[in-house]
């Protein structure tokens, strides 16, 4: 068993099983190095990004609802950036959608390589996901590297292990808008210290989830079960 370089920034568990024939296990882990961010976050406007395709599944329509509900607080809409990095079938509605609310704190990017979205990372200090349906969810582990706080809907699958409420961000409750909304506001509403905090805590736990982990762990599950 050993690892293989696979995606730009993720690898892939190759085993050879008792036939000899390759079985391919792809970790839930990315090259953390290629998104380390050395500088402390700051938070003099909260700098929210997503990530994605612009399809149902990913949600980015429950985060444009979301910002429509906390823009009535003018200081909100003032107060932050909110950048949607990606492209797909609905990138025209949710265009759309800003126009006719005047979500004039949301910027859409278009779709980014994988060379640049790390410095869309560096340059946020909230990354959202808020999928209606996400096995895992590999950018979660992206943003925590450079430091980000983060919200993932609860079934996102990452959220379980990655995400500890209170300590680097929070999980709402899936296709809610509105509680989404509330952990946004949430960390509006901290104090710059407290965000500080959460951020060092995301790249704190995205530590113990590299390559290495995934391959000690894939092995010794192998040869736990070809003993038995």
């Amino acid at each position: 068993c050993y690892l293989s370089v696979g995606h730009e920034n993720t690898k892939t568990l190759i085993y050879y099983g008792i036939n000899k024939k390759k079985i391919f296990l792809l970790p839930w882990a990315v090259d953390n190095k290629k998104f380390i961010n050395k500088k402390v976050k700051k938070f003099n406007k909260l700098k929210i990004l997503f990530t994605g395709k612009l399809i149902y599944r990913k949600g980015c329509d429950l985060l444009l609802n979301a910002i429509k509900e906390l823009n009535k607080n003018k200081d909100f809409r003032i107060n932050t950036e909110v950048t949607i990095v990606g492209d797909g079938p609905l990138m025209k509605e949710l265009i759309e959608f800003k126009k006719n609310n005047k979500l004039d704190n949301i910027k859409f990017t278009g779709f980014k390589n994988q060379n640049l979205i790390k410095d869309y990372y560096k340059n946020s200090n909230l990354f959202i996901m808020p999928s209606r349906e996400e096995n895992w969810g590999l950018a979660l582990n992206e943003a925590m590297a450079s430091k980000n706080i983060v919200i993932a809907s609860d079934n996102v699958g990452a959220s379980y292990d990655l995400i500890k409420n209170n300590k680097n961000g929070y999980t709402f409750k899936n296709n809610n808008y509105l509680d989404l909304s509330k952990k946004i506001l949430k960390i509006y509403n901290n104090k710059k210290s407290k965000n500080v905090k959460l951020s060092s805590n995301s790249e704190k736990i995205i530590k113990k989830w590299s390559f290495n982990e995934c391959f000690v762990g894939l092995t010794a599950a192998i040869n736990y079960v070809l003993k038995k």
